[in-house]
């Protein structure tokens, strides 16, 4: 912070994680509590972001319920975004005016951890089993359902829901499965599970990963 104020930055801008102050029981999410008290009692100006889980690290968190042939993870709610969408929000954030508070961005899906691993594992082809567990830690702490969730009308917090996130999940997710293009349009710009209700997506015409993630998504 004292390089930053010597370089003349009028603007500070840190990525931290949405659920932070809650997760200090471990020592990843204690040193992140650190950084964000550092830049608070700098007296610079500054934005902190917080995001909740990205899509692209949900194969990270679900290795850390690894157990023996299987996983064990909790049902805790997270709402997982697109890595672009917070590099979006950054830029957004860079060119304006510091908050001198935190903002925190999310993705529009809600899910629990233990679903989200089922819809995984399934669209990569690994039947391993995934067992609710809520006593299941993460990061080495014990969820309450809300944990990972941004807070609720916290004073001077912006929550922003981007809606294009699971879209883009999908997209990755089924990005080598899709033999024909229109089946990842079929899914573009409409919630997921509501999608596959309306559209018989066991339909024998629907690419079988695309089945499976379906039938995790809705029997998990």
């Amino acid at each position: 912070m004292a390089a930053s104020a010597n370089a003349g930055v009028r603007h500070y801008l840190a990525l931290s994680v949405v659920g932070t102050p809650r997760l200090v029981e471990s020592d990843y999410f204690r040193a992140k509590m650190v950084q964000e008290n550092l830049i608070r009692a700098a007296r610079r100006p500054y934005t902190i972001l917080h995001s909740t889980q990205f899509f692209e690290f949900i194969g990270g968190v679900i290795d850390m319920g690894a157990d023996g042939d299987g996983f064990r993870l909790p049902s805790a709610s997270v709402k997982p975004i697109a890595a672009d969408n917070v590099a979006e929000m950054l830029a957004e954030l860079a060119m304006g005016t510091a908050r001198n508070n935190t903002v925190e961005i999310s993705g529009h899906e809600r899910f629990g951890l233990d679903e989200i691993a089922r819809i995984h594992l399934a669209a990569n082809e690994d039947m391993r089993q995934v067992i609710t567990d809520n006593s299941a830690r993460y990061y080495g702490v014990e969820l309450n359902d809300d944990t990972l969730l941004p807070l609720k009308g916290a004073p001077g917090t912006v929550s922003v829901s981007s809606s294009s996130t699971t879209r883009r999940w999908i997209d990755v997710l089924l990005q080598n499965e899709i033999a024909a293009a229109d089946s990842v349009e079929a899914v573009r710009g409409q919630a997921f599970h509501q999608h596959w209700k309306e559209n018989t997506a066991m339909n024998s015409q629907v690419p079988i990963p695309m089945r499976w993630i379906y039938a995790a998504y809705t029997t998990g």
